[in-house]
């Protein structure tokens, strides 16, 4: 047992053997649900809901249409969508990456093309190679990858 005196002069008693005990199982604790959202940022195009399976088939046949001629390119499923946690409204982003920044005249009709894609459900798109370092934090440990 250890007294402490707080400010206002009151003295409390605490167990620090039970202390030690719940500060043990929260830390056990802790390591779980890390390992839970892990798993969950660790997800592959077959753990998807078969209709978010067949828009992300939809936006990379659009998208290789595109870029036909133009530069290989990996596309990845990023956000809500992308660890589970996705309200049946919530709409869909994607990043490609072509080794480079893509510019304008590639990236903007394309983005227009999947705006036009009959799925009820918005589509956002971001160059990799043209966002912040902080959306590469975020949305890198998560993405799910379309191309191979």
């Amino acid at each position: 047992m250890v007294s402490i005196q707080h400010r206002n002069l009151l003295t409390h008693t605490y167990d620090l053997e039970g202390a030690r005990r719940v500060h043990a199982r929260l830390t056990d604790y802790l390591e779980f649900i890390q390992a839970i959202f892990t798993a969950l940022r660790s997800m592959t195009l077959a753990d998807l809901q078969p209709e978010d399976r067949r828009i992300c088939g939809l936006v990379l046949d659009e998208a290789t249409r595109c870029m036909a001629g133009h530069r290989a390119f990996s596309l990845y499923l990023v956000g809500s969508r992308a660890t589970g946690e996705a309200w049946p409204s919530s709409d869909f982003d994607f990043v490609i990456d072509a080794g480079e920044a893509l510019p304008g005249r590639i990236i903007n009709p394309m983005r227009e093309s999947l705006e036009l894609l009959p799925v009820g459900y918005g589509i956002d798109l971001v160059d990799w190679n043209q966002c912040s370092d902080q959306f590469r934090e975020l949305a890198g440990p998560q993405r799910v990858a379309l191309t191979s």
